[in-house]
Formats: structure tokens, sequence, C-alpha cells
């Protein structure tokens, strides 16, 4: 069985190249949004770690080489898709690894990053980042969502033959995670899925099958998680690589 046409794919040689374009479309359109919105009505984005944070420094070198960009950040509000549930100084954390790609020289960015393991537990640090949440976004849904891929087609840390789902929360918990550290926590693919633009970059061979699989062959969400995501609000950013399985348009 076949699945539907594919979605926008843009495609560079490798992951540097592919990282660099990603940061040259995407500087403008934060720009304009940073000045058509507001602090009290901020651009809600929502980002994950990985090679997304090759996309930020990319970001952070573009922006330092613009004389002005005229550009409120206190606009932009920056949400996480997963972190792992470890003390806030470890190397591992997401947060900690995009505050210094790019976030610390953008002055007054409002940045929402996931509770830390401060001993409250996993279960408290859910209830907590699912109160913050419901006051800053409600009933509402992300503008823009930048994240990546795992090779077994996984994002955020919704996994293969795992819950992608919270019983209506906005945040969920993840509890055996086959990637250490085990503890996390993530988005739900539903919360994800609803954003008004989303943009996965997924460079590397390692990708090409559980793409291949879940944009040509229309694999199912429980096996392939990024086949959840809409086609018609999904850009995939790919190289030459991972794109090898795909009719790239």
């Amino acid at each position: 069985m076949t699945s539907s046409p594919l979605p926008r794919i843009v495609t560079a040689s490798d992951r540097k190249n592919l990282a660099s374009a990603v940061a040259r479309e995407l500087l403008p359109i934060l720009v304009q949004d940073a000045r058509e919105h507001s602090a009290d009505r901020p651009f809600q984005w929502a980002i994950a770690g990985g090679v997304v944070h090759d996309v930020l420094a990319d970001l952070a070198s573009i922006i330092a080489d613009e004389d002005d960009l005229d550009a409120d950040w206190s606009h932009i509000r920056v949400w996480w898709v997963d972190e792992r549930f470890v003390q806030a100084t470890h190397s591992e954390r997401n947060d900690q690894q995009a505050v210094s790609a790019l976030f610390a020289q953008l002055p007054g960015i409002q940045l929402r990053p996931m509770p830390s393991d401060r001993g409250q537990g996993l279960d408290q640090a859910a209830e907590d980042y699912a109160d913050l949440w419901r006051s800053d976004i409600g009933d509402g849904v992300l503008d823009f969502a930048l994240i990546g891929m795992g090779p077994d087609g996984h994002i955020a840390s919704l996994f293969p033959g795992r819950a992608h789902e919270a019983d209506g929360a906005p945040v969920l918990v993840v509890r055996d995670s086959p990637k250490m550290p085990p503890l996390r926590l993530s988005l739900p693919m539903s919360t994800i899925a609803s954003a008004r633009d989303i943009w996965v970059v997924a460079p590397g061979d390692s990708k090409a099958d559980a793409l291949a699989e879940a944009l040509v062959l229309g694999a199912h969400e429980q096996d392939r998680p990024i086949a959840g995501l809409p086609r018609d609000r999904t850009t995939f950013w790919l190289d030459t690589d991972s794109a090898r399985g795909l009719e790239v348009r």
C-alpha cells in the first residue's frame, strides 16, 4: 500500500549544508514574527535537540553578522518538544545546549524549558509543566515546531511501539526511553502535529529507511512515529543520503 503524495521536501548535499540552509530560511521568518507579535501574544516556537542545535548555531552566526535585524526577541516564546529528566546542569539537557548555541545572545527571548530533576519526581515535574503550558497557551496551538527524527522514525521522545498521547494532558511522561536516559518528558503527538508549521530536519543515511517507510510506503505512526505528522503542514529538510528513498520534488 502506498501513502498520499509527499509533503514539501528540501534537500542539501550533507548535514552541514542542510543546517545552514534551514537557518537561512528560518531567520527571516523569526524576525518577521518577532515584529508582528507582542510580549503578551508571542510567537510560540517549539524545538528539539540533536541536529536542531546545529541549526541554532548557524542562526547565531548569521545573527552575529547582521548590523540591525530590528527584532524584539521578547515577542518569541520557546518551548521544548522533549527533555531528559536529569539535573539542570547535566550535559545532555537539550535546553542548556540550545542556550549555549543561540539563545544566550537573544535578549529578552522567553524560554520555557521542561523541568529538570530537583528531587520532585517525574510525575510532579509533568504536572508543573502542564500547569505552565495551560497558563501560557491554554487551548491554543504552537505556531512552529522545529524537530529532528531518529533512525527508528521517532520524534521528540515518542518512540515506536510506545505511548504517543497523554490522556488529554499537554505533556507525556516517558519512563522507558530506549535511548538513555530512560526518564523523560515529551509533548504528545497531538500537540506537535497540531502546530501551524512543522519542520523536520533529518540528515544521514541512517534515517532513509524510516523516511521511506513513513512517507512512501505508508507505515503506521505506531511503527514509525514520524508518520503521525500532517503532510500539508510539514516540511522535511533532508540531505542526499536521507532522501535516497523518496521522490524529491
